[in-house]
């Protein structure tokens, strides 16, 4: 590129956009080395990054156990509810063919999302909730996800802090 790490980390930091991006893959790379840790301890049968657009992050497996697919979110910063939780935001950042409707994920798109705490929390840290436990937004159709989706700080049901309860 032409620029020392230094100058890259600069344009990085000056960027809003581009400094939001970095901070998802940095949660998905905090996922993966755990997604791994599970794998090695034979906890996962199969767990695996998925670098394709469009498709979900993540694909991983319990022995005995389907294939399941996961999307990985940041909370938002500086964004808590009185009652202490925290938010995603969760929608699509691209246009899409069919208008404002397809900014929505769908039931069918991924089956759990890992909200990464660390924007509130300062810990690399995630809650796992299966899509067809998240609440609906009727105008996006009926399998829509509603795009704002509350985390709570400390999991609860449907909500849980490790991964193995979403995946039996």
């Amino acid at each position: 590129m032409g620029l020392t790490a230094y100058q890259i980390l600069t344009v990085i930091q000056r960027s809003d956009r581009c400094y939001q991006t970095v901070r998802g893959y940095v949660a998905e790379r905090h996922l993966e080395v755990h997604l791994e840790g599970l794998k090695r301890a034979g906890v996962l049968l199969h767990a695996r990054r998925i670098d394709t657009d469009g498709r979900p992050d993540f694909e991983v497996q319990v022995p005995g156990g389907e294939l399941r697919t996961l999307e990985c979110k940041n909370v938002m910063s500086g964004t808590i509810f009185a009652s202490g939780e925290m938010k995603v935001d969760f929608q699509r950042t691209r246009n899409q063919l069919e208008g404002k409707a397809g900014r929505f994920y769908r039931v069918e798109d991924f089956d759990i999302l890992a909200a990464c705490t660390h924007n509130v929390t300062k810990k690399w840290e995630f809650r796992f909730i299966r899509t067809v436990d998240l609440p609906r937004d009727s105008r996006g159709g009926p399998s829509a996800l509603h795009k704002s989706v509350r985390v709570p700080r400390v999991a609860r049901a449907p909500w849980q802090d490790n991964i193995l309860y979403v995946l039996r």
